[in-house]
């Protein structure tokens, strides 16, 4: 028996496909093509829109991990010319996607395409042995009468069904989720009650000065647990004194405005504990009139105190409040100057 060649060249190219197929699964991957980076999403989220992409690139994805980031590469590549005509594919859909190094130790999740489908191998051929054939006598043949042309079968027609074409649309990738932006900027407005204690240097401490008060802020966050402060403020009291042997007349109001350091809990929560340390520009006006009654010693000509002027100074500020309800702010602010004046204030006001 001889040996079918047709048979034997077929195995050996199947052969060297198989030897060049499994050559090629196990060339290294070099680069990859980076499409979107997050550092603000959660896993489960990124996986589902991770999974759309490889249906619409033809690319296997993967989810790389890089500190407090979640990347997102494409593609498997040997060389980066490859990668580099992929690239031209993938900005289609990803504008800002580059080619990257590939690291499969930071891998953290895949999702692959589906392979196609096997072509089914061709059946081998059927080896036939020849037999030899021995020569008989030909039959005569025997005449058939002619078939009545109406006994013939008409022959059926072949109608060919055609496949309707059906348009697949391309299926977008999922939207991308927008990361989340924090507040830095907080402007206030607020205003309360305030009580002062303007002569210390007199050392009458007898006499202070009662009213309201009202100003404006900014807080600027720095990080999510300090930030910087300013405040512009004006306080308007009447004299008042705990003398019954006295009579007392007159106002005060001071400017002020400070900037200050300041710290707490979470910026950006609704609930916020914070306090402030600071610096102050005093701005005083007061008229103010001390004397004693008729019927006391001295009175009522004796005038113990009387001062009208005008003064600028500096001094610390300290404060500490709370916001709650992310809108509503209740505060304490203390100032001292640089002659131990002492102006307290609190407040009730909004934040925006």
């Amino acid at each position: 028996m001889k040996p079918n060649f047709k048979i034997v060249f077929a195995f050996l190219i199947s052969g060297l496909l198989l030897f060049s197929s499994a050559s090629a699964n196990d060339l290294p991957i070099n680069y990859r093509i980076q499409v979107v980076a997050w550092n603000k999403i959660k896993l489960e989220q990124l996986q589902q829109y991770v999974d759309t992409i490889p249906e619409t690139l033809g690319m296997n994805a993967y989810i790389i991990n890089t500190g407090n980031y979640y990347r997102v590469l494409v593609g498997d590549f040997e060389e980066r010319p490859v990668a580099r005509e992929k690239l031209l594919d993938v900005i289609e859909y990803f504008p800002d996607a580059w080619i990257v190094p590939a690291q499969a130790d930071d891998v953290i999740y895949v999702s692959l395409l589906d392979p196609p489908d096997p072509e089914p191998a061709p059946e081998p051929e059927e080896v036939v042995e020849e037999v030899p054939v021995v020569e008989e006598e030909p039959e005569l043949p025997v005449e058939d009468p002619m078939p009545d042309p109406e006994e013939v079968p008409e022959p059926e027609e072949v109608v060919e069904e055609v496949a309707e074409e059906v348009e697949v649309e391309p299926r977008e990738p999922a939207p991308i989720p927008e990361p989340e932006r924090r507040k830095l900027v907080y402007p206030r407005i607020y205003g309360g009650l305030s009580f002062k204690d303007l002569y210390e240097p007199l050392h009458r401490d007898e006499v202070s000065f009662e009213g309201y008060g009202f100003g404006a802020g900014m807080d600027f966050a720095l990080t999510r647990y300090f930030g910087l402060s300013l405040d512009v403020d004006y306080s308007f009291g009447d004299a008042v004194t705990d003398l019954e042997t006295h009579d007392i007349s007159g106002d005060a109001s001071v400017l002020k405005v400070s900037p200050a350091l300041m710290f707490g809990t979470n910026f950006h929560s609704s609930w916020r504990l914070y306090g402030k340390f600071g610096a102050s520009y005093f701005n005083y006006v007061y008229d103010f009139r001390l004397e004693r009654r008729e019927g006391e010693t001295g009175g009522p000509s004796l005038v113990d105190v009387q001062m009208s002027d005008r003064q600028s100074h500096y001094g610390l500020y300290f404060g500490a409040g709370i916001r709650a309800f992310r809108y509503l702010d209740l505060g304490f602010h203390m100032y001292l100057d640089d002659e131990e004046r002492q102006t307290h204030m609190f407040t009730v006001g909004l934040t925006f």
